[in-house]
């Protein structure tokens, strides 16, 4: 599988770089927010295989937190849980992004969801000690 997904990022990034018949991104427009005026792209129909290919890496990473919360009976179940409901809000925020249910026409909140998401992470590795090691077995060599 991660050749497929290698395969596919170098063949989208072709694609988006030669943007054949506007197939990724359609136009780029500018619109004004208050004293700025920023450039914004116009996804075309392409960009919809790239984000069901993101959207199916992502679902089968929640099925496995899910599958790991559900055996663990750890302390490590609270850091899976946080991370998968960041990891879902910034999703969900891109999913309502690309179906055209935002604030703005042209504001995509899911910079500062994926910040949030960083901070979560953060909080779940290492207030939770995530990445402590501790040795699994120990082996006393001198008893023989």
């Amino acid at each position: 599988m991660p050749q497929g997904l290698w395969a596919w990022a170098i063949g989208y990034s072709v694609l988006r770089i030669i943007n054949p018949a506007d197939l990724i991104i359609e136009d780029i427009v500018f619109d004004s927010f208050g004293l700025f005026v920023l450039p914004a792209e116009v996804y075309g129909p392409g960009l919809l295989s790239q984000y069901i290919v993101a959207l199916g890496v992502i679902l089968s990473a929640f099925v496995l937190l899910l599958r790991f919360i559900r055996q663990t009976q750890s302390l490590y179940q609270y850091q899976a849980l946080i991370i998968l409901v960041a990891v879902a809000v910034n999703t969900g925020g891109t999913l309502l992004f690309t179906l055209g249910i935002q604030v703005h026409p042209q504001l995509d909140i899911t910079p500062v969801l994926t910040t949030g998401q960083g901070v979560a992470v953060w909080v779940a590795l290492y207030r939770y000690d995530f990445l402590r090691t501790a040795p699994v077995a120990t082996t006393d060599f001198s008893a023989r």
